[in-house]
């Protein structure tokens, strides 16, 4: 510290913090929604109908419900169904809240340009690394947000990390784990040997191509 070699900390502004609690609110509401879809789903599969997800279309709720079931498989189907009505709106609700903040920053909006990114993905790494100008490498990005395997964080890297995956794997994980490659190949240390070769491929060429990596250089 006195010869002012510390590194600086970076904390998360106030709106960034609450819009984290969008994402998390919304990822648990769409848990609690697959959990009630696979609960019908098995009630369902017990009478013999395997209709997958034929069960959540008009005409298959409407012969789902008229099912003639046991009393206490009955109040399950019922009670679930409306767990199920209540969940949706609301899970709509923040999805479009969550559009809408993609659509107030540029840096979102480009990296839904990559192939397997969505609105929900692009805003969680916005989030998640805030100001990219404080990696040295791309390698500390994926230590940061706690996706890199083997790696030791502290406690608040690793809240940060399950926020990370827990988001990232909703949108797709073959999405998320190549844009989360693509970041960290995007921002080595200038003259790194070991990250020029992280970023070229086993010919040799530079996978520099993509639109993911000049957004991490130029968030």
């Amino acid at each position: 510290m006195r010869e002012d070699r510390f590194p600086p900390t970076w904390v998360p502004s106030p709106e960034n913090r609450d819009l984290r609690q969008l994402l998390w609110h919304l990822h648990r509401m769409v848990q609690m929604r697959t959990r009630i879809m696979n609960q019908l789903q098995a009630l369902a599969m017990n009478e013999g109908k395997r209709w997958k997800s034929k069960l959540f279309s008009q005409p298959g709720r409407a012969e789902f419900e008229k099912l003639a079931l046991a009393p206490w498989a009955s109040r399950r189907r019922r009670e679930l169904l409306e767990l199920l009505d209540r969940l949706n709106p609301s899970i709509e609700e923040l999805t479009t809240a969550a559009e809408q903040e993609v659509n107030k920053r540029p840096e979102a909006l480009r990296l839904m340009t990559h192939p397997g990114v969505g609105p929900i993905t692009a805003l969680a790494y916005v989030l998640i690394i805030g100001t990219p100008e404080r990696f040295a490498r791309g390698e500390q990005i994926g230590t940061h947000g706690g996706l890199q395997s083997g790696q030791t964080t502290a406690r608040t890297h690793q809240q940060t990390g399950q926020l990370a995956i827990a988001l990232l794997a909703g949108g797709g994980r073959a999405g998320s784990h190549t844009l989360q490659s693509a970041l960290a190949a995007s921002l080595p240390a200038p003259g790194d040997a070991a990250a020029q070769e992280h970023r070229e491929g086993s010919d040799g060429s530079t996978d520099g191509d993509s639109v993911v990596l000049d957004v991490a250089e130029r968030m």
